[in-house]
């Protein structure tokens, strides 16, 4: 047998007519996620050694490699933001990309300097030592020695 309410309750979770549930804050994405180690520092890092790339005289004229890129970057947004959809990362980051903190860090990982600094609201170079270089991908050398 149900056991009965008291006139008036109402069972758990139930709310009384006319009265809304609160909404939870969603997350949104921001420069900041994309300031974080496993944003833009991740793709310098992380990147160039999962792009192992094929011969540029495939087959299929480098489609095989375009998809392997465009997925390596769906991966990269979904361990980032995982709630928001590819083409809308992709729009935000290009609208992040327009400012001049981004700027600033793209700017610092093209040449190679520490970003910590870059990270906060007033970016100034630091006096870290310099970092090691990176590892080379796979097949760089290959490269190197075809260029050469």
């Amino acid at each position: 047998a149900a056991s009965a309410l008291p006139e008036g309750v109402l069972p758990a979770g139930v709310l009384p007519a006319g009265v809304l549930a609160p909404t939870r804050a969603r997350p949104k994405f921001t420069v900041d996620d994309l300031m974080r180690a496993d944003g833009l520092e991740w793709l310098r890092d992380a990147m160039p050694g999962l792009a192992a790339f094929r011969d540029r005289r495939d087959e299929d004229g480098g489609v095989s490699d375009a998809r392997r890129l465009v997925e390596l970057y769906r991966t990269w947004a979904h361990r980032l933001f995982p709630k928001l959809p590819f083409d809308q990362f992709i729009a935000r980051v290009d609208k992040f990309g327009r400012e001049a903190r981004v700027r600033n860090v793209l700017d610092a990982l093209r040449e190679d300097q520490c970003v910590c600094c870059h990270r906060e609201q007033n970016p100034v170079l630091c006096n870290h030592p310099p970092q090691a270089p990176r590892p080379q991908a796979p097949g760089d050398a290959q490269r190197e020695r075809r260029r050469g």
